[in-house]
């Protein structure tokens, strides 16, 4: 790979519509997935990895690999198959949380034009990161995890962000105040930006996997993706990151 200032990855683990072709994207396939497409494509069972995770950690393989593998880049973007930052500010639809964009060619060449680095590059200039909207989900965090997910694997991520996260842990509460999060694991950041998160995220859920590994039932084994799109979130606030929030769009209505 050769330097460039803005790459995003989009995470692909089956075959799905993708856009046909750009500068700033490229395909990275999750568990070992080839993507087949014109894009530049990836693997992250390559380099130094933990893709034989896939089923527990899901994008997060996909994200561990850009961080121990991807050296040459200013910023990065990480996006999915079905789940694109919206990045024209001029347009109408900017306003919304989220849209849904029939995935053909006319909207893939629009979500991915080398356009959008220019905003990129103008709200980086002021802030740490940009990230999704946030979503009200209509409980305190604490409560929408116990209600949908596993109670124990809560218990064990807050006694994690006490064992690793020391200068964090004072904010611990905040999960019992909140019902807001910036959901998907997805994020567009300077490079120092994302080694930084990504060396705390992952040095957390190590830690939560020596300690109660995780269930092999098939939704619920996703903890660590889980986790991770609530640790982002209160990583933001604990550190008073500067943050740029814009729609996502996806091509599937399921999304």
């Amino acid at each position: 790979m050769t330097n460039r200032r803005l790459l995003f990855f989009i995470a692909v683990h089956k075959d799905a519509p993708l856009p046909v072709r750009s500068d700033i994207f490229v395909a990275l396939g999750l568990g070992g997935y080839r993507p087949t497409t014109s894009l530049e494509t990836f693997s992250d069972d390559t380099g130094e990895s933990i893709s034989h995770k896939n089923a527990h950690y899901s994008e997060l393989t996909g994200w561990y690999w850009i961080w121990k593998n991807v050296t040459n880049l200013d910023t990065v973007g990480l996006c999915h198959y079905r789940r694109y930052f919206f990045l024209h500010p001029y347009d109408q639809r900017f306003a919304c949380q989220k849209l849904y964009l029939e995935p053909n060619p006319d909207n893939f060449a629009m979500l991915t034009a080398t356009t959008a680095s220019q905003f990129v590059e103008q709200s980086l200039a002021n802030a740490d990161a940009i990230v999704p909207r946030r979503q009200n989900v209509g409980l305190s965090l604490t409560k929408q995890y116990a209600r949908f997910h596993r109670r124990e694997d809560w218990d064990v991520f807050i006694t994690a962000i006490r064992e690793t996260c020391p200068d964090l842990q004072r904010e611990i509460g905040w999960f019992d105040q909140t019902s807001e999060a910036h959901w998907y694991n997805m994020m567009i950041a300077r490079k120092p930006f994302f080694d930084t998160y990504m060396s705390r995220l992952f040095t957390l859920l190590s830690w939560m996997e020596r300690e109660k590994p995780f269930t092999g039932e098939r939704y619920q084994a996703r903890v660590p993706a889980f986790i991770a799109e609530r640790f982002f979130t209160f990583y933001l606030h604990a550190t008073q990151a500067r943050v740029i929030e814009v729609p996502v769009a996806v091509t599937e209505k399921t999304a």
